[in-house]
């Protein structure tokens, strides 16, 4: 059985990606999900939480990932990638309250869900460097 936020980041994800391939409406892909889905409401506010922190900072989280992606360009990164990618930097980022081993492992397991073992590889390389220097900063 999924964990509630795993769940949660599941939807936020697919939201993500949804949003990088055509104009959409976050909230009404909410709903769908949540009907579709019957989401418990902690699950809920915490996929909502996560797309519009994602999409609020979405300017200031590619900046601090294109630091982090060695030999690419962000805009050649696949959109599944870009979307777990944009929303376990937006935790690490922003949600201090969650410990930055599970919000790369959640974005590792995501990866491997959704993308290639390959790429949860690539997911955790970059995480990984923008979790690090972020603690070097915040402990400053």
């Amino acid at each position: 059985m999924i964990r509630k936020r795993s769940l949660a980041r599941q939807v936020a994800m697919k939201i993500l990606f949804q949003a990088s391939l055509v104009e959409t409406d976050t909230a009404e892909s909410l709903e769908y999900f949540q009907e579709d889905l019957a989401l418990e409401p902690d699950v809920l506010q915490f996929a909502q939480e996560l797309v519009q922190g994602a999409r609020l900072h979405g300017s200031e989280i590619d900046r601090s990932l294109k630091k982090f992606i060695q030999k690419w360009d962000l805009d050649r990164v696949g959109n599944v990638e870009k979307a777990i990618l944009r929303l376990a930097a937006f935790e690490l980022l922003y949600r201090t309250d969650i410990p930055s081993n599970v919000t790369i492992n959640e974005a590792v397991e995501l990866c491997k869900e959704f993308s290639t073992e390959s790429s949860s590889k690539f997911i955790n390389g970059v995480l990984d460097k923008l979790a690090r220097v972020q603690s070097e900063t915040t402990a400053e």
